[in-house]
């Protein structure tokens, strides 16, 4: 395999564990209560939330979602199979990245701690975030499968090997 279809692995792998972070970051979001800051704090409980989430359950999902996508991308091109196969890839790495990240999502309500530790994830919630990872793969991986198509096109052309 050569170094530029390694190269285009990496950046269609980037991106997609990019698309799904950011995916997890604004449908996963849990909601806090009151949406004005508290006498004599500048962050409202929404923004501590949200900043909570972004340091630990984001940074889960992107990592999962590159190792996955980065071994897929790799299988795929050392076996020239079909682009299409870029949705099944990114479906996979879609509900994977959602159900490692579930655990690390932050508690709020009654029984959250400050820091909104404290979460005990249930397989019915680690069901319901990889079903809807694997929805937003299949987006990610079409779009991805797009820009395999492109980048080995351009390849080809450039009297590169895809093999």
């Amino acid at each position: 395999m050569s170094r530029k279809l390694r190269s285009c692995v990496l950046l269609v792998a980037v991106i997609s564990s990019i698309t799904l972070a950011v995916g997890h970051d604004s449908m996963m979001e849990p909601t806090s209560s009151a949406t004005f800051p508290m006498i004599g704090d500048s962050l409202t409980p929404q923004e501590r939330v949200s900043i909570a989430h972004r340091q630990r359950a984001v940074p889960v999902a992107f990592a999962v979602g590159l190792l996955i996508s980065i071994g897929g991308g790799l299988w795929l091109a050392k076996t020239a199979k079909h682009f299409a196969i870029w949705v099944v890839i990114d479906l996979i790495a879609g509900a994977c990245a959602f159900a490692f990240a579930s655990p690390f999502v932050p508690l709020t309500g009654r029984e959250s701690s400050p820091n909104f530790t404290g979460r005990k994830a249930s397989i019915q919630d680690i069901a319901n975030s990889a079903s809807v990872g694997a929805e937003l793969g299949v987006g990610v991986g079409c779009v991805a499968a797009l820009m395999w198509v492109v980048l080995t096109k351009r390849l080809r052309n450039q009297g590169g090997s895809t093999v």
